[in-house]
């Protein structure tokens, strides 16, 4: 169905790293239906899909500014009749659609398109084929999220009631994200110990991070789960905590912890979980 749905003229709204990075990978597809805007304009917008890349701060405001009716005209029009009402999604994993509620009143339907996506950087935006998009709103505006993920080559996970964006959810994002780059600084900082170079370093452990995304995808977890601590190889945890540093000691025995968790719960079985427990607890002193 949403192949069929008429996405007509796209406007993103944000010249940040996620409005920017977007629309450099609709250009080809949309050409001149697609235009990127600044997120504070007043110009009148002539659209009928409308992408609010803006931070989560300035989306009521960026809403009431769309609701004057002078600033939002629909441009899906034949012979001067209005084929659909436009539709404005957000890009907000902390917020739902509810946010854009003032913009109801005028006609619009709204709804929110989280890309399930890492943005850190303008000039090297990251790939989207194969990525998630989690959406939700009402019909008109999941067709036009699902149309346009189609057109990334992006998988969708679809929620009606918005159940899926908010704080819990975007928690989720964030601890995985976020957690993994404050992860692979730890093991940057190890290996900077040990003498390589940064960029070095930073490469092989950005190849060692897709092969775990790898495994998470293609085994599941928490069969993605290697290393010692898995196979309840206690002496290799011991050389591990002799060999850091009090500072690395400390990330490690904290990782560890939650590393072991995840192996009693895919099976570890109890005497060797019990004798890395204990070396963390001796590690942690």
């Amino acid at each position: 169905m949403s192949g069929r749905f008429k996405l007509g003229k796209v406007a993103i709204i944000g010249r940040g790293k996620v409005g920017r990075a977007l629309a450099e990978k609709l250009r080809p597809l949309l050409g001149r239906d697609l235009s990127l805007v600044r997120g504070r304009g007043r110009a009148p917008l002539r659209a009928d899909t409308v992408l609010l890349a803006v931070p989560d701060g300035s989306l009521a405001h960026v809403a009431l500014t769309l609701a004057d009716p002078s600033l939002l005209t629909k441009a899906l029009l034949t012979k001067g009749k209005l084929r659909r009402a436009p539709v404005v999604l957000h890009l907000s994993g902390l917020r739902d659609a509810a946010v854009l509620a003032p913009l109801e009143a005028s006609g619009v339907v709204i709804g929110a398109m989280h890309p399930l996506v890492s943005f850190a950087d303008r000039k090297h935006p990251p790939k989207l084929v194969g990525a998630t998009v989690v959406i939700s709103g009402k019909r008109p505006a999941r067709l036009a999220a699902e149309r346009l993920a189609v057109l990334l080559s992006m998988r969708v996970i679809a929620r009606p009631t918005g159940a899926l964006q908010g704080p819990r959810y975007h928690a989720a994002a964030a601890l995985l994200a976020n957690g993994a780059v404050a992860l692979a600084t730890e093991s940057s900082r190890v290996l900077e110990g040990l003498g390589v170079p940064r960029r070095a370093r930073e490469r092989a452990l950005a190849g060692l991070l897709r092969s775990v995304a790898d495994n998470v995808e293609h085994v599941g977890l928490p069969k993605a789960l290697t290393g010692p601590v898995v196979r309840g190889d206690a002496s290799a945890v011991a050389l591990h905590l002799s060999a850091l540093a009090p500072k690395e000691r400390a990330a490690y025995v904290d990782v560890t912890a939650r590393i072991l968790a995840v192996a009693i719960e895919g099976g570890l079985a109890p005497a060797p979980a019990r004798a890395i427990a204990a070396l963390l607890r001796k590690g942690r002193r």
